[in-house]
C-alpha cells in the first residue's frame, strides 16, 4: 500500500508544472471583438404566441434591441399605428438593420425624428425586410413614399426637407392607403434627442 502511496505522488509531482512554465493566459487583441453570449433559443414558441407571430427577445446583431426601444401610437388617416421612435443618431443609423420578418409586423414601424428638417436618403444595408418609406415635413405632412428592396445600397431620397421618416413593411402603406399628402400626428413629446 505504501509503494502505490509513494508512486501516485510522485506521478502527481511529476505532473505538475512549477508556475513560472504555466503559458501565459490568452489575451484579446484589440482588433478582435468578443463574440457575446448566445441569444436565447427562438426557436422553441412560447404557448401564449400565436403561430408564426413570435417575437425573438434578443437579436445579437443589434445594439438597440426593440424591447428597450421607446414605441408610440401614431395617426395617419383613420388608422392608429404602433411605432418604435428612432432618436439618436445610433438608433437612427441602426433602424431596421438585422431584424428578421417575425420581429416586424404587418402594422408596426419605426418613426425616425431628426432635430431639423433636412433633405434626407435612406439606405438598405444589412437590412433583410423590403420595406415602405414615408418622408414627413416639419409639420407631419408625408412628401413621398418609396419602395426599398433588402440590402439595397443605393440612397432613396426625399422630394423636400423632411423632419421624420416612418418605415413599414413593404405593402403596408398601399394596404391602409398612406399617400403622399396625407398628415401623420405624431405625439407632441415625440424629438430627436441629438
Amino acid at each position: 500500500m505504501r509503494r502505490y502511496l509513494l508512486l501516485a505522488l510522485l506521478l502527481f509531482a511529476g505532473c505538475s508544472r512549477p508556475p513560472s512554465a504555466m503559458p501565459a493566459a490568452p489575451t484579446p487583441s484589440a482588433a478582435v471583438q468578443e463574440t457575446p453570449p448566445p441569444a436565447p433559443s427562438s426557436a422553441a414558441q412560447k404557448p401564449s404566441d400565436p403561430p408564426g407571430e413570435q417575437k425573438p427577445d434578443f437579436n445579437i446583431h443589434r445594439q438597440h434591441q426593440l424591447s428597450t426601444l421607446e414605441r408610440v401610437t401614431i395617426r395617419v388617416g383613420k388608422h392608429a399605428l404602433k411605432v418604435w421612435v428612432m432618436d439618436t443618431q445610433s438608433k437612427r443609423m441602426e433602424g431596421m438593420m438585422f431584424l428578421s420578418d417575425g420581429e416586424v409586423q404587418p402594422d408596426e414601424g419605426m418613426l425616425f425624428v431628426f432635430a431639423a428638417p433636412e433633405p434626407l436618403g435612406f439606405w438598405m444595408k444589412n437590412t433583410y425586410i423590403p420595406l415602405d418609406i414615408a418622408y414627413l415635413d416639419a409639420g407631419g405632412r408625408i412628401l413621398n413614399v418609396a419602395a426599398m428592396k433588402p440590402l439595397d445600397e443605393i440612397s432613396v431620397r426625399s422630394r423636400g426637407a423632411a423632419k421624420y421618416a416612418l418605415e413599414m413593411k413593404q405593402g403596408a402603406f398601399r394596404r391602409l392607403g398612406i399617400r403622399a399628402g396625407m398628415r401623420v400626428e405624431i405625439p407632441p413629446g415625440v424629438r430627436a434627442k441629438d
